[in-house]
């Protein structure tokens, strides 16, 4: 409920979940997990969801794996998709589909540094695709597209050790992501069939270095996007569509422990070169900010 705007909703839903794992290790070599969950939404049951994946080990002396998995997928919307106000679409139908990931991971320790790293190759195909879009009246609302195809490529690696005392960790990641529409062209418009979904960046990434010495730390991350558009025809001549950005976050802390309590202090600096970007088209993110935290655990 929003107190302000005196909107909101009173809806309920019991859902109920069975959800069964098996694992197998095979012969040193190969991991095969299988995994099945049936759910019931208000009483009435809804498709089973299985997943398979199998990880191989392709030499005997070296962590260099083969991993590949399939599962179906069955989502079904929110209460906030339903009934939010404004905006909420009880029409909203659930989606489904497939997805297949396969890939190679890698990974080494030697002399005290840990190397590792993972390319993935992914392919969905969902039915009934929730998607939330600004409408004409002035707020979002949530839309189902008959048919989306997404896939694409994911590269992740991290290289971990310490140098005289000093800890690091280096990480990064790309993905490159085609989300496509492949909706009925009467409901989409003929301009809009086989187009990158809206707020979907083709590509994206980001780099990450922590170093830590004693009780001291200090963390600096870089992410990068690419243009996103807000229109399902991906028309750049209108202009509503977001240029590409990138972001740069320092974080600097210390830990403390006195007797059994632990202490941290951190200070965030986020966007750290104060970059001028939008995340929703014209609704303008904060320039250069600060953030101090201050915790205990006990």
């Amino acid at each position: 409920r929003d107190t302000v705007g005196k909107t909101g909703y009173d809806m309920y839903r019991s859902e109920i979940s069975l959800f069964f794992a098996f694992n197998k290790k095979i012969a040193d070599r190969m991991n095969l997990k299988m995994m099945i969950r049936q759910e019931w939404v208000d009483g009435e049951r809804v498709p089973v969801i299985p997943y398979l994946g199998v990880d191989y080990r392709l030499f005997a002396n070296a962590d260099l794996f083969i991993k590949g998995n399939v599962a179906r997928n069955y989502h079904q919307p929110s209460l906030n998709d339903l009934y939010w106000q404004p905006g909420g679409n009880p029409d909203l139908l659930p989606e489904k589909g497939f997805t297949v990931e396969a890939g190679l991971e890698y990974q080494h320790l030697f002399s005290g540094y840990l190397l590792k790293s993972e390319l993935t190759l992914f392919r969905s195909d969902i039915d009934h695709w929730i998607i939330w879009i600004p409408s004409y009246r002035g707020f979002w609302e949530p839309r189902n597209i008959a048919h989306v195809k997404s896939s694409g490529v994911e590269y992740d690696w991290k290289i971990e050790g310490t140098v005289k005392r000093i800890h690091y960790k280096f990480t990064g990641s790309y993905a490159y992501t085609r989300s496509v529409n492949y909706g009925d062209s009467l409901v989409w418009s003929d301009v809009s069939y086989g187009k990158q979904l809206v707020y979907v960046p083709l590509h994206s990434g980001n780099a990450l270095l922590h170093l830590g010495w004693k009780n001291l730390f200090i963390t600096y991350q870089y992410n990068a996007y690419s243009e996103r558009y807000t229109t399902s025809s991906n028309d750049v001549t209108r202009r509503d569509w977001l240029y590409p950005y990138f972001m740069n976050d320092l974080l600097a802390g210390a830990l403390f422990q006195w007797k059994e309590v632990h202490f941290t202090a951190e200070l965030k600096i986020l966007n750290l070169f104060n970059e001028s970007y939008h995340s929703i088209l014209y609704r303008p993110m904060p320039g250069r900010n600060y953030h101090l935290l201050l915790s205990f655990k006990l």
